[in-house]
């Protein structure tokens, strides 16, 4: 074992500078193996909890001026009871989070005492990897595979009583099912995937084995068409179709089911209103993973036509 309380491992960003050295998710996919473990990427706050020597500490992400991160053992005692005391020497690796940043920072950081204990267990103690620290090397890295270290993770979610669910996960094999297991991330308010090697090993540090799939811009196009939904959104707008800088895209994730049913109702008020959507770069051309933002009523010349467009 090296540190005592080791960094958490980061995920490297499927951004431009990956994209340049010729990443994309089919190399992904075929660089691993043929399968990716694709996790859902939650915004919430990033917490390591140790058992060491018999005592359990709970910590966030380290820092430069807080080398082991914030202490907050005494703010979580529901999740220091939930950690396994049947062995030593260990990382939970995990995420809490209650669907408001805001909400989530109140709740950890207010003081131990300031709130009922049940306040607190509004927190959702998202567990995505388990880490052995007698198996940590010279090199700092457990070299057990994640596909292994996931099933510890379940193991220890079924005997906390409920207080940790797995971080939700799927093993995927086909580049066209991550683009669209990703749509469905965004779709339910998440920030995107973690892609993960299945045969990883854990580094405290950021490696390519991990790799952040989440939007990264934001920009407006004009809507020039439709093309009606198909599956749970047949019946209602598939997507709107964009005049993006001389370019069509299609913009159908993150539209409510009400708004895809005004919008399939009400087409010709919709025809050039301007929308905002966030998307992750691919090219100066393209836009992949388009995410509806909000239609832009301050740049349209009569926005009454809208007026019923469901928030």
């Amino acid at each position: 074992m090296t540190d005592k309380y080791i960094k958490c491992m980061l995920a490297e960003p499927f951004d431009d500078k990956a994209r340049a050295k010729g990443v994309t998710l089919e190399s992904i996919v075929r660089d691993w193996g043929g399968k990716v473990q694709a996790d859902f990427k939650y915004d919430g706050m990033r917490v390591r909890a140790f058992r060491i020597d018999g005592e359990k500490r709970i910590f966030s992400r380290p820092s430069a001026k807080l080398p082991n991160g914030t202490d907050y053992t005494d703010q979580l005692p529901h999740i220091v009871a939930a950690l396994p005391d049947d062995w030593d020497n260990y990382l939970a690796d995990g995420e809490l989070f209650t669907g408001s940043w805001g909400e989530t920072m109140h709740l950890v950081r207010s003081g131990p005492g300031s709130m009922p204990p049940e306040e607190r267990m509004k927190l959702k103690s998202l567990l995505f990897d388990f880490v052995d620290l007698e198996q940590m090397d010279t090199a700092g890295c457990d070299p057990t595979p994640l596909y292994k270290r996931r099933q510890v993770v379940e193991d220890v979610a079924k005997r906390s009583n409920g207080v940790f669910t797995p971080a939700e996960s799927r093993i995927i094999s086909d580049p066209v099912e991550l683009e669209a297991y990703y749509l469905e991330a965004l779709e339910q308010g998440l920030e995107g995937l973690i892609l993960k090697d299945p045969k990883s090993a854990y580094y405290p540090r950021r490696k390519r084995s991990w790799m952040k799939l989440k939007p990264t811009d934001t920009s407006e196009g004009i809507v020039v068409g439709f093309t009606a939904g198909t599956g749970k959104h047949e019946g209602r707008l598939g997507a709107c179709v964009l005049d993006w800088n001389g370019v069509k895209v299609k913009c159908g994730g993150g539209l409510k089911d009400k708004q895809r049913d005004w919008i399939w109702t009400h087409q010709q008020q919709v025809i050039g209103a301007p929308l905002e959507f966030v998307y992750q770069p691919d090219n100066v051309a393209k836009a992949r993973f388009l995410r509806f933002k909000r239609f832009r009523f301050d740049m349209m010349p009569d926005a009454t036509v809208m007026a019923g467009f469901p928030k």
